[in-house]
């Protein structure tokens, strides 16, 4: 009886050993699991915070901080937008009229993004490329020393402006050069710059980082994606040969940029001062705008054309499934995670006075083919309607950038770098202290 007492009490206890075991290398494994799962998290936040955080230029210990513009301060920086003149002083290039049969799409069957048979060349003529523009600023100089007059001259293209207007929307560090002689000032970019990528998703919480494990969709693979979508569509969009309006050839040094099938708008724009600021010189901005198309008929206005392109097709909120029933839904999703972006289209758009922005949605056959895409929606809008609805104020813009003019125009003559923090909201202006 003791013996049989004895081995039923070993037995149990054998048993709860056992089941201590078996209970322990459960629970092991599912901390093992947890601790992965917060190594792939904690993996994930350092590679976005990795992405913000990256310098589009590394300060020299020879560049001195001039000043900081705060983004929670530039909402406030406002001009009279009804005191903004703007006239014309010529066009270059040629425009096509916009093909309006190509808005009949089938989200069963939609068409295939144009393929072309050589690249389209992407690159957007930087200021001191554009010979026109030098000129500009050559006669607008002539005619001050003639007058005796102190207004100062401001010369930049349509893509570097849109970025300083937009610069309180923008996640990524960027920077522009800025040159500074008398009375003039030349804001241009260098070559290769990031602010000639089309960002993707930038505002959205789940951004692309750079070194994603599908190479296709890392921040810089998807940013060449978006530019090359973006031309292909404007290409796609127009009457072949059919010519709405032609004008004189387009005088670009750099032999690369793009001049294809674009109409430059060549423009003076006259900036009042900042509402309650001090700062009362006149300003005089000399710049140039794209127009993509124009419409054909009794609205002869011109166009500027665009897209945004998705590249995660596995998400239940894949455009395809909401493209038909759910465009508002679609478009105000899209304004939420491509916010800097689409402020910089309709900021391009109001600088070459473009009544109408044909929206483009592109996206990728198959999750992981970046050259083969569907067109599946076109959407038409008033350029100002737009921009009212992502929140674009006109006398806001404008007064972001004539605040930043303000803030270079009293520094002494140099070059200077104004460069996007990639730690904090702000600008910081830098002089180089290099001769100009």
């Amino acid at each position: 009886m003791y013996n049989k007492q004895q081995t039923t009490q070993a037995f149990t206890k054998k048993q709860k050993e056992e089941d201590i075991l078996y209970s322990s290398k459960i629970k092991t494994a599912e901390q093992k699991k947890q601790k992965i799962f917060q190594q792939a998290k904690i993996a994930r936040i350092n590679a976005r915070h990795r992405m913000f955080t990256e310098w589009s230029i590394e300060p020299t210990p020879s560049w001195t901080v001039e000043c900081e513009m705060m983004f929670n301060e530039l909402p406030k920086k406002v001009i009279k937008s009804d005191s903004i003149k703007i006239e014309d002083v010529g066009f270059k290039g040629k425009v096509l009229y916009y093909d309006k049969k190509i808005e009949n799409i089938s989200i069963k069957n939609p068409p295939v993004l144009l393929q072309l048979t050589k690249d389209v060349s992407c690159v957007i003529c930087k200021t001191v490329h554009d010979q026109t523009l030098m000129e500009m600023v050559g006669e607008e100089e002539k005619a001050m020393k003639e007058n005796n007059n102190d207004t100062l001259i401001i010369v930049s293209t349509d893509q570097i402006l849109a970025c300083l207007m937009s610069a309180v929307h923008s996640k990524y560090s960027w920077h522009l050069t800025i040159e500074k002689k008398g009375k003039k000032i030349i804001i241009d970019k260098e070559d290769d710059s990031i602010i000639d990528l089309l960002t993707v998703n930038e505002n959205s919480i789940y951004a692309p980082t750079q070194d994603n494990e599908n190479k296709t969709n890392n921040l810089q693979a998807l940013g060449y994606e978006a530019i090359k979508i973006n031309e292909k569509f404007r290409k796609q969009v127009l009457i072949k040969n059919d010519i709405a309006e032609q004008h004189g050839n387009v005088s670009f040094k750099n032999k690369q940029s793009k001049t294809q099938d674009v109409l430059y708008r060549y423009r003076k724009v006259y900036l009042p001062p900042l509402i309650h600021s001090t700062n009362k010189t006149n300003c005089i901005l000399l710049t140039r705008g794209e127009i993509h198309a124009k419409n054909k008929g009794s609205n002869n206005s011109y166009i500027y054309v665009c897209t945004l392109n998705e590249y995660i097709l596995k998400s239940h909120k894949n455009w395809r499934s909401q493209i038909e029933n759910q465009k508002g839904a679609l478009l105000a999703n899209e304004i939420k995670n491509n916010t800097c972006k689409l402020h910089k289209f309709i900021c391009q758009a109001l600088l070459s006075s473009c009544e109408d922005i044909k929206l483009g949605f592109v996206s990728r056959k198959s999750a992981n083919d970046p050259e083969n895409h569907n067109i599946l929606s076109i959407q038409s809008y008033k350029t100002k309607d737009l921009g009212s609805q992502i929140g674009l104020k006109e006398e806001n813009v404008w007064g972001i950038l004539r605040f930043i003019i303000d803030n270079i125009s009293d520094r002494p003559d140099a070059k200077y770098v104004v460069l996007k923090d990639p730690l904090k909201p702000l600008l910081r202006l830098y002089c180089t202290h290099d001769a100009v």
